[in-house]
């Protein structure tokens, strides 16, 4: 696969984690080997979406004195754009527990509202390079 940009890569986690082979370069993905070598798919365990995680963290961080706890969310790197956002601005937000399952990256997240060194905190400019990665998250 050609990238411009990096994107999702569950797929490819998910096939590494069965067996696949995965390299890795500059603008490119590729997936080698017969399918018929993949492990057996067993019990997997699939995290729960990060766009579906959004919602109630951008609520609990407008909201003073919030405390919501998410679990068993996808961490996944390529994913992280709005916690990033949302740490810049000034959300406590928390990484609670982390745990790799089938290759991916899982855990619990802790967020509340802004913190009081954050008040009066001038808005948060996105840089160009940020947004698709906060598109991966709408």
């Amino acid at each position: 696969m050609l990238e411009a940009v990096a994107t999702r890569d569950h797929t490819e986690i998910a096939l590494q984690a069965l067996g696949a082979e995965v390299q890795r370069r500059p603008g490119v993905v590729e997936i080698t080997g017969p399918v018929a070598a993949l492990a057996p798919l067993g019990k997997i365990g699939i995290p729960g979406d990060p766009s579906s995680a959004a919602f109630f963290l951008c609520a609990a961080a407008m909201v003073p004195d919030a405390h919501v706890v998410l679990e068993e969310v996808s961490l996944n790197p390529t994913r992280s754009a709005l916690l990033d956002l949302l740490s810049g601005m000034g959300a406590d937000i928390s990484v609670v527990s982390l745990t790799e399952r089938q290759g991916e990256l899982v855990g619990s997240l802790r967020a509340g509202g802004f913190r009081q060194d954050a008040l009066g905190r001038r808005p948060q400019r996105l840089r160009g390079d940020a947004s698709p990665g906060l598109r991966l998250w709408l």
